[in-house]
């Protein structure tokens, strides 16, 4: 009895104590305080309530988005870096495969320029019938004669030895420029410019017993004869026409 007394007095006391504690808005405002917000009500429980909880929460779940996101995009990063790796390695093949073809194409191209060059190397008849020289061996002496009036110019695709080949040829049959062109896989104009680079340097190079004016019976016996009633002291005839 005495125990269950002492349990009542103490649980009688419990709202004594806070009725003594917390302020009562009747002496909130006896006292003139008008701040009912400012006054803080204490903790009896001992249980502190705040934020921080349900902040950790939402910061966990937010974690886990961010991660599952770095794996997703991991993965893709993996998944590219793999991709670009075939394709650097097709790119090799195929720069490869370009050079490979683009030497092809080259060799085809000095072929077909060099093949009659080679043709009248080794065929006399053929020689005499572009160049009219009898011998390759003809051919290049004279050749060689105008080598110290030439200079090699590295724009130039072809040999000295084949564009001395393309003046006699235009000399000899006076082929075209685009027909020169054709055979030799060149620019017309760049023909012109072999052609006048040769004849300037025979001009100057070839001694006088390989450029001399035929005498005046082998003139008589040689000129068209429209030539001799009308023009019989001609020494020669010059033709400039292009």
């Amino acid at each position: 009895n005495n125990g269950k007394s002492a349990a009542n007095r103490q649980d009688n006391d419990v709202p004594n104590a806070v009725h003594n504690e917390i302020p009562l808005v009747s002496d909130m405002l006896e006292s003139g305080s008008n701040d009912f917000a400012s006054e803080q009500v204490p903790n009896f429980f001992g249980v502190e309530i705040s934020d921080e909880c349900n902040n950790g929460v939402e910061n966990q779940h937010e974690a886990t988005g961010v991660y599952k996101m770095l794996e997703l995009m991991t993965r893709e990063r993996d998944c590219l870096l793999v991709e670009n790796e075939k394709l650097r390695r097709m790119n090799e093949q195929l720069t490869a495969s370009e050079k490979t073809l683009q030497q092809q194409v080259n060799n085809l191209n000095e072929r077909g320029k060099c093949q009659l060059f080679t043709e009248i190397s080794v065929d006399e008849k053929k020689c005499l019938f572009y160049t009219g020289l009898n011998t390759f061996t003809l051919f290049m002496g004279i050749f060689n004669s105008l080598k110290p009036a030439l200079t090699y110019d590295g724009r130039f695709s072809l040999k000295l030895e084949e564009q001395f080949l393309i003046t006699l040829m235009k000399l000899r049959l006076n082929l075209s420029r685009k027909d020169l062109a054709y055979r030799f896989n060149v620019n017309h104009q760049t023909i012109t410019s072999y052609v006048e680079k040769f004849v300037n340097a025979m001009f100057i190079r070839l001694p006088d017993v390989l450029l001399r004016w035929p005498d005046k019976d082998a003139v008589l016996k040689t000129m068209p004869l429209s030539f001799r009633k009308e023009y019989p002291y001609v020494q020669g005839i010059l033709d400039g026409t292009e």
